[in-house]
């Protein structure tokens, strides 16, 4: 048996600050990056923390996008948890585009626990 979700880490750097500390933009790229890989957008949130970052996040049915921005070290970091058989590129150049980085890193986790007991008891 094959995950049951994706998850994708993005790590990008050398935003333009100006891009990150805008909230609202922040919160519309989560959207939009959320809702290029299912159904329409039912929540979307952006706070500011007090450690000096903002996070952005858009849920839909199926899929979740948190990205969280340090806009004074120009850096921000995206979470996107979606189906298994979802195509992660449409998110991920809608973050590209939105957030701007000069540089990016991905990483991709295949989610959800599937496992059987064995006669012992053990987890395989």
């Amino acid at each position: 048996m094959g995950p049951g979700a994706r998850q994708l880490l993005i790590e990008l750097a050398g935003c333009p600050p100006s891009v990150l500390s805008d909230a609202d933009a922040l919160g519309d790229a989560a959207a939009a990056a959320a809702g290029s890989l299912a159904s329409p957008v039912v929540f979307k949130h952006v706070t500011a923390t007090a450690k000096r970052s903002l996070m952005g996040i858009a849920v839909t049915e199926e899929v979740h996008v948190i990205v969280r921005a340090w806009p004074s070290e120009g850096v921000a970091s995206a979470d996107v948890m979606a189906p298994p058989s979802a195509d992660l590129a449409p998110c991920v150049n809608h973050l590209l585009a939105a957030l701007r980085p000069s540089h990016h890193l991905t990483l991709e986790l295949g989610r959800g626990i599937r496992h059987s007991r064995s006669q012992d008891g053990r987890v395989e």
